[in-house]
């Protein structure tokens, strides 16, 4: 089974080879946002009807990306909005989603709502996002892009989804990680590890440890 990394932080050159001896698939955050920035969907948006939204920690490093890589790509949209999002997920539980609302009050005037993520893997916390929010929002019709997308995801309720890579199948879910969050937290290292590499296992956190 296909697995993959997305690098979304800094490392040495050979840092993508190493990962890929043991397996993995790399797929790179800065030329992700390269192509993301480029979707010929935003020439048909009018900045002024559309909502610009990064839900939740994970699109902080998208948005971090675009501004390292065209920091002047948000003036275009003076409407944007940062909501509280979290995903959980218990082994042999469907996964859940706590969303916040994007705004306090009802808003008018916005036609259309772009949703921006690194993963869309279930599409739960999309789907929440929108079920939260789209009464506030009457008249907007949603979108969703990311860097990643299972495609077993259910993103009923969104007019256009767009992925730079689609992994997977109907079916089956494939595992995708990113490296600052397996640099970040030794616990979701180590259960990541475990769980897909066996004899790997160790090779890969010491990889990991070798670039904290």
């Amino acid at each position: 089974m296909e697995k993959f990394l997305i690098i979304d932080v800094p490392c040495p050159e050979d840092t993508s080879e190493r990962f890929e001896n043991l397996g993995l698939t790399i797929l790179d955050a800065k030329e992700m946002t390269e192509d993301l920035l480029v979707w010929p969907g935003w020439e048909t948006l009018k900045p002024w009807s559309t909502l610009v939204v990064f839900p939740g920690n994970g699109t902080k490093t998208v948005k971090k990306y675009i501004e390292k890589e065209k920091p002047f790509w948000f003036s275009k949209w003076p409407w944007k909005a940062a909501p509280n999002a979290k995903r959980v997920w218990i082994l042999g539980e469907n996964p859940q989603a706590f969303v916040g609302r994007i705004n306090p009050g009802v808003l008018i005037g916005i036609k259309t709502v772009v949703v921006i993520d690194d993963v869309i893997s279930s599409g739960v916390t999309i789907r929440e996002l929108r079920k939260e929010n789209k009464n506030f929002i009457p008249m907007a019709k949603w979108q969703a892009i990311t860097w990643v997308m299972q495609e077993a995801a259910i993103t009923k309720g969104f007019s256009v989804i767009f992925s730079i890579k689609t992994v997977g199948s109907k079916k089956r879910k494939v595992p995708v990680n990113s490296l600052s969050t397996l640099v970040e937290c030794r616990e979701i290292a180590e259960s990541y590890a475990r769980r897909n590499f066996g004899d790997q296992a160790e090779a890969l956190l010491r990889l990991i440890e070798s670039l904290c």
